[in-house]
């Protein structure tokens, strides 16, 4: 498995291993996820530190004095010194913030864990922030998250940050970054940002506005006294003191599509899941012509099924994989209407909508991957952003094709956007021509049975594959070399 570039970097690593969690989730409250992330390195012993302590102590206060904020808001405190720490011990109510979170126990010393820390904010986003429920109750509102550091981090962090970006049930949230003094760099704070960034004096005043930045009552933030932001640099620091931004606390929605924001001249700060995401794109190109009808189609039916049960298993898998079915038969159809994430895929795909009439237009089918590869497949940005990983691409046929395929099959050997794809060709039943079979195929070509078994064998070996591959790919160094993957069942036969 290859990256869509010559050049690769290191892919999101597995998180740390976390203490349990618990999270008070009453029935039928919106709540306000409100995350902060605080440096607790060497660098913020003494006067910084007990500045952080106090701007909390205040901060318990005066959201406690609002009742709307005080049912609404639900709070988790990740700190990063030495090790990262959900020191809430998950997001919790904000009354048993304010009764059992002892302040006191924060102390400084260590390096600036902040990759670990940002792997905890991923996985509490996952976990504890509540989605909406298909046709029923509405979520959480968009999380409010507060990044404040002020030494150059001593961990990777990149990984988690793209973990982040990559979240798939929490779509939307407001991130805002804040660097304290002299020992990070503008550069980095801009690297780690998701959302807009400023930089502040390390002094006791600045620590103590960093934390009566929100006003609860209208959700509205303002710029800090003495805080600058460094993701505009057209921005003057009078000028921010003049303006007031709306931080935007909508729903958390499947169909809501955001755009990532870097600075403040944009009202609403939100957060695009695309923006950084590297997905694994897979294929399925499934003969449904006429001599499919019956068990065939049933099988395949239960085949595909089977595969959004098992692959939504995965974590890696559900939050890689990007599926796309196109089936030939009457006619050749995207029925999943191009490449869609995988629980979009497992949530409204109907699979019972598989029929099998007609012919075996496998020629329409191969423009219409040819097509979904150019336009939906993700490239690398040079010296930019990483693009998807290489497509796998199954073909399961049981006839010769009734078209011409081999325009269509030449115009995908020789794309010039996006040319690495893994095809895997399938022939099912014992009257497929192997040398058609053969000369359709881009990648290796096999042979099985058409009877229920053989079906089910396949989509197993389908699912397998795609969540060996998905986890291969989120480790460390994933892609840098070829992926194993599992051996074809029993009962296929390769035709070399």
């Amino acid at each position: 498995m290859s990256e869509q570039t010559k050049k690769e970097k290191q892919e999101p690593s597995a998180s740390p291993e976390n203490t349990e969690w618990n999270v008070a989730v009453a029935e039928g409250i919106r709540r306000f996820p409100f995350y902060l992330l605080l440096d607790t390195s060497a660098q913020m012993t003494g006067a910084p530190l007990k500045a952080l302590k106090l701007g909390l102590e205040q901060f318990k206060k005066e959201v406690g004095d609002d009742p709307f904020a005080e049912e609404t808001v639900y709070v988790g405190i990740i700190t990063f010194g030495g090790e990262a720490k959900f020191v809430t011990k998950g997001l919790v109510p904000f009354d048993r913030f304010r009764d059992e979170f002892q302040i006191e126990s924060l102390s400084a010393g260590g390096g600036t864990s902040l990759g670990r820390a940002l792997w905890l904010l991923s996985e509490s986003l996952d976990k504890d922030v509540k989605g909406p429920a298909k046709g029923g109750e509405k979520g959480d509102w968009k999380p409010l998250i507060f990044i404040l550091i002020g030494s150059e981090p001593a961990d990777d962090w990149r990984p988690a940050k793209e973990a982040i970006l990559s979240q798939k049930k929490n779509k939307v949230m407001n991130v805002i970054t804040v660097g304290c003094g002299s020992g990070v760099s503008q550069e980095t704070l801009k690297g780690i940002a998701i959302g807009p960034v400023f930089d502040m004096s390390f002094d006791d005043p600045s620590l103590k506005s960093f934390l009566q930045w929100i006003d609860w009552d209208e959700c509205e933030l303002e710029h800090p006294t003495g805080s600058q932001n460094v993701s505009s640099p057209n921005l003057t620091l009078e000028s921010a003191k003049k303006r007031k931004e709306v931080i935007q606390v909508s729903e958390q929605t499947k169909k809501e599509k955001q755009e990532p924001s870097t600075s403040p001249e944009n009202v609403e700060w939100n957060v695009a899941v695309s923006e950084g995401v590297r997905r694994l794109p897979i294929y399925l190109l499934l003969d449904t012509s006429g001599s499919m009808a019956g068990a065939p189609i049933q099988a395949v039916r239960l085949g595909v099924e089977q595969f959004k049960k098992d692959a939504g298993s995965d974590s890696y898998a559900e939050e890689t994989i990007f599926v796309g079915i196109i089936t030939f038969g009457q006619e050749a159809q995207f029925v999943t209407k191009g490449l869609m994430s995988f629980d979009k895929f497992r949530d409204d795909f109907q699979t019972d909508s598989l029929s099998a009439n007609g012919q075996t237009p496998l020629g329409q089918a191969l423009w219409l991957l040819s097509e979904s590869l150019d336009k939906d497949v993700k490239g690398s940005v040079k010296g930019g952003e990483k693009g998807d990983w290489k497509p796998l691409v199954y073909i399961l046929t049981d006839g010769e094709p009734t078209d011409d395929w081999k325009a269509a099959r030449e115009a995908i050997l020789n794309r010039q956007k996006k040319r690495v794809i893994n095809v895997i060709t399938v022939g099912c039943g014992p009257t497929i021509n192997q040398q058609n079979l053969k000369e359709i195929a881009i990648g290796p070509t096999w042979n099985m049975g058409n009877d229920e078994a053989s079906f089910k064998n396949f989509f197993q070996w389908v699912t397998q594959t795609a969540v060996t591959v998905a986890k291969s790919v989120s480790k460390p160094g994933g892609g840098d070399k070829p992926t194993d993957t599992p051996p074809p069942p029993e009962g296929m036969q390769y035709i070399p």
